[in-house]
């Protein structure tokens, strides 16, 4: 957690959209969600992104945050 944030470390480079798809896979399997249930809310070409996940509920995702960093 970075703050309010989770911070990840993402080793695809930022060119051609790859960093971008590299978060949204990482999610995914995080979240056990296929990679449709997410999407860059904002941030496509920042450092810092908002990520919209489709039937999961903010419950799920901190559960599934919490698990992930034990």
């Amino acid at each position: 957690m970075h703050g309010n944030a989770v911070k990840l470390c993402i080793t695809a480079p930022p060119v051609d959209d790859k960093a971008n798809g590299a978060v949204i896979v990482f999610l995914s399997k995080l979240f056990g969600l296929p990679k449709s249930a997410l999407q860059i809310k904002t941030g496509r070409q920042g450092r810092n992104k908002q990520i919209l996940i489709s039937n999961f509920s903010l419950m799920q995702a901190q559960k599934a945050l919490a698990d992930a960093m034990q």
